[in-house]
């Protein structure tokens, strides 16, 4: 089921405004990821989208059909919290029977959808047993299992791995995903982990300053971010921005100490901002240093370095495992230089398209 949201916009009654013009259109079948800064309305938008929370201004439609003043019950989609919301005093089957019994649906068509659901999030052999008894991602599992249950096609998921630890977090990305191809569903999921939206969504929507700031694919964003604020909000270790400026033979100057080609831009002016991620930096002993370590992280098969450059601006490069096997320490003196791409800003922090 496809959802369409219109020109929507939230403010509550003390005045406070927490969103506005957000038009978004989210296909049948597809997996969004809304992703943003604590406190910048990505759960308001998924409330929203479920009728829990009023719309000031706007209308959202599912697959054509205007529910901006319907309840959630006739919205025809479910909700992942990320407590679980597991009634401890119920077993597995009970608890994922829950919300069918409140519909009073069939005794036998309960059945066959809880034993179904179970099934599909591998926890057959735990049905009998009680919430207390399951670990953290059990306990996850129990809950999609419940909106399995439902047979709604849209699922709208409220940072439900927050309270993971990370090696559950990993593996249950891949349930969840797994489960939404299975099924069929449409699924918005909130979260503040960019490595979940990267690795998860079809399609990221980027909130911040009370809208959207840019909607695209991972790699899109990832590749061509609409401003500063999405370059480094997606992306670790983040993208590094510089203050930059052009000079008479259209060298471009980052910091004061890092040179390189102009790219074909359109226009712009002599001063801006470019910002340069991580991995698209080196560094190499030369005569002629523009930058020293002041810290070092090992990854194993990468290496983390923050710089200081010669103008005072801090850096950080990530390099590969060829770079990271160099013998590299602290203090040293090295060169930055450019390996890879690079982007443009203008003084309001927006992308300049070349």
């Amino acid at each position: 089921m496809s959802i369409q949201l219109q020109d929507v916009k939230k403010v509550y009654d003390n005045g406070e405004e927490v969103l506005r013009d957000v038009n978004l259109t989210i296909e049948d079948g597809e997996f969004i990821a809304i992703v943003g800064p604590s406190g910048c309305g990505k759960s308001t938008l998924l409330r929203m989208i479920a009728g829990l929370v009023s719309v000031s201004e706007g209308k959202i439609y599912i697959n054509g059909r205007d529910v901006t003043d319907l309840p959630p019950k006739e919205r025809d989609l479910t909700m992942v919290f990320q407590n679980y919301a597991l009634y401890p005093f119920l077993t597995v089957k009970e608890n994922v029977a829950f919300g069918l019994k409140a519909r009073k649906l069939p005794t036998d068509e309960i059945e066959r959808r809880v034993s179904k659901a179970i099934e599909t999030v591998a926890l057959t052999d735990y049905a009998d047993k009680k919430p207390s008894a399951l670990s953290g991602g059990q306990r996850q599992r129990v809950a999609l299992a419940r909106s399995i249950a439902s047979e709604a096609k849209i699922c709208l998921m409220d940072e439900p791995l927050s309270n993971l630890d990370a090696q559950l977090r990993t593996s249950m990305r891949s349930v969840i995903r797994r489960l939404q191809r299975q099924l069929g569903l449409t699924v918005v999921y909130v979260t503040h982990d960019q490595v979940e939206a990267m690795t998860m969504a079809d399609r990221i929507v980027v909130l911040n300053d009370h809208h959207v700031q840019q909607v695209g694919t991972p790699a899109e964003i990832y590749k061509h971010p609409n401003n500063v604020f999405v370059g480094r909000f997606l992306g670790s270790p983040q993208m590094n921005i510089l203050d930059a400026h052009l000079d008479a033979e259209q060298t471009l100057h980052l910091a004061d100490s890092i040179k390189l080609p102009k790219q074909h831009i359109v226009t712009f002016s002599s001063t801006f901002k470019v910002g340069v991620r991580p991995e698209d930096l080196t560094l190499t002993r030369t005569k002629t240093p523009n930058a020293c370590i002041t810290n070092i992280e090992y990854l194993g098969n990468q290496l983390v370095c923050h710089l200081e450059l010669t103008n005072g601006s801090n850096i950080t490069v990530l390099l590969p495992e060829e770079g990271a096997h160099i013998d590299w320490h602290l203090n040293d003196k090295v060169s930055v230089s450019l390996t890879g791409r690079y982007h443009i800003f203008d003084q309001n922090d927006c992308a300049i398209k070349g």
